[in-house]
């Protein structure tokens, strides 16, 4: 009888197999917008993620045929610098700084890039190169808050904020906030402004 059990149940499931089987191939044949509409999801994923990707695909490709190209450098930098990718930005930076070293821009981009990674005394040196290059106000401001907060040299900030001051492309916004830094300054250092 044990027999006949077990080979009873061994029945059945293969009976439950087979009318599971047969319901999935009936799905399929009946109702094949399931999988339509799952590749047509996959599609529009991919499609969505293809402008980043055209973008800088056509930017290596202009960088490939002229590799002095400095727009299309600091642009790809910007863009992988977007998607968090620093180590390519860097590489990119640092081919514009080759490539044009009267450009102040890439050793600023990479100055920032440095202290998003940590890295202050860099990041400062690299910011100092591209005041020599030309001298910027938000990049003199940006350099102040660099050496106040992170590399702790007061006086090396007061003097970029205080030049910045005196800069005609220094904006209203930017003027108020070296202005309450310098302030904020001179209280700590029991002066007055």
């Amino acid at each position: 009888m044990t027999r006949r059990c077990e080979q009873a149940t061994l029945a059945f499931l293969f009976a439950g197999v087979l009318a599971m089987l047969a319901c999935a191939l009936w799905a399929r044949f009946t109702q094949p917008s399931i999988v339509k509409r799952a590749q047509g999801e996959v599609h529009q994923a991919q499609a969505g993620a293809s402008p980043d990707t055209s973008r800088i695909s056509s930017l290596m490709a202009e960088t490939a045929k002229n590799p002095g190209n400095v727009d299309a450098l600091l642009e790809l930098a910007q863009e992988f610098m977007s998607q968090g990718q620093p180590d390519a930005a860097a590489g990119f930076l640092g081919r514009a700084m080759s490539a044009d070293a009267a450009n102040p821009m890439p050793p600023y981009l990479l100055g920032y890039l440095r202290h998003q990674q940590g890295r202050e005394q860099e990041a400062c040196e690299l910011m100092e190169r591209s005041l020599a290059v030309r001298d910027q106000a938000a990049v003199r401001a940006s350099l102040g808050m660099l050496y106040r907060y992170y590399a702790k040299d007061n006086a090396k900030a007061e003097a970029h904020w205080k030049r910045a001051l005196e800069l005609p492309d220094l904006e209203a916004e930017q003027r108020k906030t070296v202005e309450a830094e310098l302030a904020k300054l001179a209280q700590e250092q029991g002066a007055t402004p």
